[in-house]
């Protein structure tokens, strides 16, 4: 999602509030927009529906007439490693990413790619399961994918898992979406891989090298749980073993 005003992001909930009461009390219309921020989607008068999920802000009148108490605020995902609190207020928002908003549930995990510049160093993706910021990877864009559809089920191409399970791993168990995903941690999330393909990484975007080793697959996948529950802060580990 891409805001366009850093007011609506806090490290506390207390700081949101009295941002919210400071506008909304705002009595002079024009010092409101110098406060507000606006932009050509986000605007005082501009009317919009809420955000999908529960914990949302659901009044969607122009925020020139706001009169209301400040909304709970929602954890979100503003940069690698720095967690902080937004408004969920869609009136707020330039660019919102509904769909993103409704991927949010429980067990979530976003892959945060760099799609729209070359990287040189660091880990090829990083790994959130709030929703992110557009600029989450390192403030310069990019792609955020989640691991789960808004109805539960696995983003990946269809017969992908099985084709791979059954060619290159020699298994009759299926491969997981939660397996995919933590494989592609263990692979791509350090920098050992932006080393290694750095010709490749000149053009933007993540290729995933897929192993025909097994043992190789498994320590993969067995380290990309571990890099996943560090990077959500212990809330997110894709296999049994964590609390």
């Amino acid at each position: 999602m891409k805001p366009n005003r850093t007011w609506v992001y806090a490290p506390h909930p207390s700081i949101l509030d009295k941002r919210w009461r400071v506008i909304t009390n705002e009595e002079d219309v024009e010092r409101k927009r110098e406060l507000f921020k606006e932009s050509s989607s986000a605007y005082l008068e501009k009317e919009k529906s809420p955000l999908p999920g529960k914990d949302v802000y659901e009044y969607s009148g122009a925020f020139v007439d706001e009169t209301g108490d400040s909304p709970s605020p929602v954890r979100v995902g503003f940069r690698s490693f720095d967690r902080q609190w937004i408004i969920p207020d869609r009136r707020l928002l330039h660019r919102e990413s509904p769909t993103l908003w409704a991927a949010r549930q429980p067990g979530q995990v976003y892959v945060i790619e760099q799609n729209a510049h070359e990287i040189s160093s660091g880990p090829g993706v990083v790994f959130t399961h709030l929703i992110p910021d557009m600029h989450h990877f390192n403030n310069r864009g990019g792609r955020a994918l989640p691991m789960l559809h808004p109805d539960g089920t696995y983003n990946q191409a269809p017969g992908f898992a099985r084709s791979w399970a059954e060619a290159v791993l020699e298994r009759d168990v299926k491969v997981t979406g939660e397996e995919l995903v933590a494989y592609l941690a263990g692979v791509v999330s350090h920098p050992g891989y932006t080393g290694r393909f750095a010709d490749e990484l000149t053009t933007p975007g993540i290729r995933v090298p897929l192993t025909l080793d097994r043992n190789l697959w498994e320590k993969s996948v067995e380290i990309g749980r571990e890099v996943i529950w560090q990077a959500s802060s212990r809330e997110r580990h894709l296999g049994a073993g964590r609390a």
